[in-house]
């Protein structure tokens, strides 16, 4: 089925001139929460009414929920009418969306007819508006809190096509890295600094307190302002219920807080073997306590990293991709994937920069003896020249890089001033937290695979 995009209305007024309002806003608000209760359960249903036809459905239903719910939702303290043109638009498309073959058959689908049922009767108000004047990639902008008119060529960015999550990603990642690299690479002397930087990359007032209030202490001066935004914006696009299907957990989620087993495909593509992982979905210190005392039972050798829902998704699909890796870090620069000797501080960093839902822990059982790497202790001359080479991006030095070239593995503790001390040449200071990096690809391979997951824990 050819992919439909949503055209909404001729109507071209910035949503900031509709707020003549024919409700008082208190009757506003009443009727408000229980529209934007109703939008947000119908995306949900139509994203994983898509994800279990695999793609093969019309995207329009999706984009005018989001349209309404964005339209509606401006100013807290100024509520704009129901659009009732706009609900009247979508009733229609969800209507044409359920007799569809393959949709219809669903349990999903009776769900929808019901909350399909309820818009009809919600009292949409202003007549006189019909459509959203904002593209599908505004509407998403607006709901992860980016100010776009902040974004250099933002209007290319706006006409990016409807449902293209990497697309528009790629964009305004690019276009931060290019015009603001300069500008929030520096240190944060305080979190003050950092809310600065995050606001001149476009976020909102409150989205900036909320990435600041989600980064622990000491994780701040270890990364810089454009990681952090960065982190954020693929953490909101991709565990967003609004823009894709986003279950609570990914398997078994009526399962809490007990071990279960999930079978898994060898990320080898040239096997075709299944292998029985332990997952846990936690929800409470239940939970916890019981992924402590299981790993508990399972001696030495355990590594943790710590990720969202949807990257760890990726990884037990994919396998571990070296290229993906963030630019600058202590032990690579683009090319290692980074595991830590504690589950409390992969905990920590799973969370750091995104928020406290859809937190992941990989956990793997590794033998470190077989394969050629690095030990190193905090402080010494090795570990301070892998760290300035690594942090400066190896600086096109082949000399320096034959510090890690061949390696394995590099493993020691983290660096916690590592951007003020290249800029200011100061000594590197290291903490007590062991990290592993793995920099082999063969390594990852071989060791980084479902056979050697101990357990996945998802929060």
């Amino acid at each position: 089925m050819a992919t439909k995009v949503s055209r909404f209305s001729e109507f071209q007024k910035s949503p900031h001139d509709l707020r003549k309002r024919s409700l008082t806003p208190t009757d506003a608000k009443k009727k408000q929460p229980n529209l934007h209760k109703l939008l947000k359960k119908m995306c949900f249903l139509f994203h994983k009414i898509s994800y279990k036809l695999e793609g093969d459905c019309p995207i329009d239903v999706g984009d005018q929920a989001l349209a309404v719910f964005i339209l509606t939702s401006k100013d807290v303290n100024k509520p704009m009418p129901i659009p009732k043109a706009e609900l009247q638009n979508l009733v229609k498309l969800v209507d044409d969306l359920l007799p569809l073959e393959g949709v219809n058959d669903l349990d999903e689908s009776k769900e929808l007819k019901k909350i399909n049922s309820e818009l009809q009767n919600c009292p949409g108000e202003s007549n006189s508006l019909s459509g959203s004047s904002m593209s599908w990639a505004e509407n998403v902008l607006h709901l992860l809190g980016l100010e776009y008119q902040h974004l250099e060529n933002y209007r290319y960015i706006l006409d990016c096509p409807a449902g293209d999550l990497y697309g528009l990603q790629r964009q305004i990642c690019q276009i931060w890295e290019c015009r603001y690299h300069e500008i929030v690479s520096h240190t944060h002397n305080d979190i003050n600094s950092l809310k600065s930087d995050l606001s001149i990359l476009g976020y909102s007032t409150s989205v900036v307190k909320k990435i600041a209030s989600s980064i622990p202490d000491p994780f701040i001066k270890c990364q810089n302002s454009l990681y952090w935004s960065i982190r954020y914006l693929a953490y909101k696009m991709f565990n967003n219920p609004m823009l894709a299907y986003v279950p609570r957990y990914p398997f078994k989620e009526e399962i809490l807080n007990k071990l279960f087993e999930q079978d898994l495909e060898d990320c080898d593509c040239n096997s075709e073997e299944v292998w029985p992982v332990k997952m846990i979905n936690v929800s409470d210190d239940v939970g916890d306590t019981k992924v402590e005392r299981y790993l508990e039972s399972q001696g030495s050798g355990l590594y943790f990293h710590g990720t969202s829902h949807y990257d760890a998704m990726l990884i037990l699909r994919r396998g571990v991709d070296l290229s993906v890796g963030s630019s600058g870090q202590d032990f690579s620069s683009g090319d290692g994937f980074y595991l830590s000797d504690s589950l409390k501080n992969a905990r920590r960093w799973a969370g750091a920069g995104r928020g406290k839902k859809y937190q992941a822990v990989i956990v793997y059982k590794l033998n470190l003896a077989d394969h050629d790497g690095l030990d190193l202790n905090g402080g010494s001359d090795e570990w301070q020249n892998i760290v300035a080479l690594c942090r400066g991006q190896y600086e096109n030095n082949l000399q320096k890089m034959e510090l890690v070239k061949n390696v394995s593995y590099i493993r020691g503790p983290a660096c916690i001033n590592a951007i003020s001390a290249i800029q200011n040449n100061t000594t590197f200071e290291s903490e007590q937290n062991i990290q592993l990096c793995i920099r082999d690809k063969a390594f990852a391979n071989s060791e980084c695979n479902v056979k050697n997951i101990c357990c996945v824990v998802f929060y």
